[in-house]
This record gives C-alpha cells, structure tokens and sequence, in this order.
C-alpha cells in the first residue's frame, strides 16, 4: 500500500489537522460521557448515587427514570449528543484553525523573523482560534 504524501500547509494538510481534532477531541469526551454523567450525580444526588458502579446499574436498571433517566443504554448515553458536536467543534479549532492561524502569523511577520521569535506567531494563533 503506497502512502500519499500531503503537502506542508495545503488545504488537505488544514483538513485533516481539523479532522484529527474533530476525532480526537469529539470521540474522547463523548466516551467519557457516561463517567461524568454519573459524577455529577453523585455529587448532586448522593443519596441515589453511591458509587460509578452502582450508579450505571441503577440508571441501567430504570430505577432512575424519576431522575429523568431513560432506562438501559440510552440513560447512560444521556448527553451524547451535544457532547460530540460541541467537542467537535473546539477540536477542529484547536488542531484546524490553530495550525491555519499560526502559518498566517508566521507567513505575515516573515519567515526569518517568525524562526527567531517563534512563540509569537504561536501565541497569535492560540488567541486567534479562541477568539474565532
């Protein structure tokens, strides 16, 4: 199998840093999803939630459907949803538009320049994709 070179700042390269991030970011945290949910419950409601373990099986079991949980998988899944697009999105950011802005930085004050002093243009970037 032949591997495909992309070229150093091409379009392709920005896309797939963006895809990296869409996968890595938004893949990770719904997984985790669950566990969190689970967390938060057992600090909110101690009295249900007495351990991770014991708390799956009793959002599993239906028992917490007065909670507001549906029973089985889907009460665990519970969050997924906006999870995956919401850290989707910050990790396109921080993988896509972070490389985008730090190589417009780093073109925009020369490339010698951005070599000397090469924590400017990435700090630039840094600001620019939190702001954007």
């Amino acid at each position: 199998m032949s591997q495909k070179k992309v070229e150093l700042y091409s379009p392709k390269y920005f896309a797939l840093c963006g895809a990296g991030g869409i996968l890595s970011c938004g893949l990770t945290h719904t997984a985790v999803t669950p566990i969190d949910l689970v967390k938060c419950n057992l600090q909110a409601n101690p009295q249900h939630f007495k351990s991770t373990i014991q708390g799956m099986k009793f959002i599993m079991s239906g028992d917490a459907g007065f909670l507001g949980f549906k029973p089985g998988f889907a009460g665990i899944v519970k969050g997924w949803g906006p999870t995956l697009v919401g850290y989707s999105i910050q990790g396109l950011g921080k993988f896509g538009f972070y490389e985008l802005f730090k190589h417009y930085f780093s073109e925009a004050v020369g490339k010698e320049l951005s070599l000397i002093h090469i924590s400017e243009p990435t700090r630039q970037a840094e600001i620019s994709y939190a702001v954007f």
